[in-house]
């Protein structure tokens, strides 16, 4: 079974077609708060694929984000 990729290379395979304006933090999502990219690196280390990550983040945020 091949590792998992990095959470860089997942993120740059990912984003590759995705202009970058779309990537930035704003005011109501701190998508570069040290404790969301922790859990990012965490899923995407403990999954084998970028499609398995995609899931698991989805669940993640399904699940564990409490919002209005």
């Amino acid at each position: 079974m091949p590792l998992p990729p990095t959470t860089d290379t997942f993120c740059k395979r990912s984003t590759d077609s995705l202009d970058p304006v779309y990537l930035r933090p704003t005011k109501t999502i701190d998508s570069d708060h040290p404790e969301i990219l922790a859990t990012v690196k965490r899923l995407a280390l403990s999954h084998p694929s970028p499609e398995t990550t995609t899931v698991a983040l989805f669940d993640f945020v399904r699940d564990q984000i409490r919002y209005d």
